[in-house]
This record gives structure tokens, sequence and C-alpha cells, in this order.
């Protein structure tokens, strides 16, 4: 996605959705947007689970949806012989 001028701008980190069900299930969501723009993203995080999200504008957000640089996990080369 990165490569294909894909970003992350916007997040919803971890908050609770009243699914409205007869059992009261607790339902955890994250709500991620993209874009191929250059405004600075979004970050929405909830101190309470249940609360009102706190806004920040980092440069950047990365795909552990952190305000921090790109991570790739790649392969390990397989070793042949000693």
């Amino acid at each position: 996605m990165v490569e294909r001028g894909w970003r992350i701008r916007f997040v919803h980190r971890t908050f609770c959705w009243d699914a409205q069900t007869t059992d009261n299930a607790n339902v955890h969501v994250v709500i991620v947007g993209f874009d191929r723009g250059t405004n600075a993203p979004a970050l929405y995080e909830y101190d309470d689970i249940n609360g009102e999200p706190v806004e920040a504008r980092p440069a950047h957000i990365n795909g552990y949806l952190l305000d921090a640089s790109d991570v790739f996990v790649e392969a390990r080369s397989q070793k042949t012989g000693p």
C-alpha cells in the first residue's frame, strides 16, 4: 500500500461500542481510514475506553497505529551450511 502512495489518514484507537444486544456484548473497535492525501493525519485515543476521544495530529501514523516511523517485518534469509 505504501509503495502505491496510500497512507493512514486517521485512526480511532480501541474504544468500546455498544452493540445494543440482549446479552450486553462488549465490542471493542478500531477504525482506520486511508487516503493518498498530504494533510496531517489524525490520531484519536481514548483515555477511558467508554469515553470521548482525544485528538492528536502527528506527522505520521505507522501500521502499528502509532505516531512513529514505519516498521516492516521481513522474512529472514535461511542459512545454508555451517
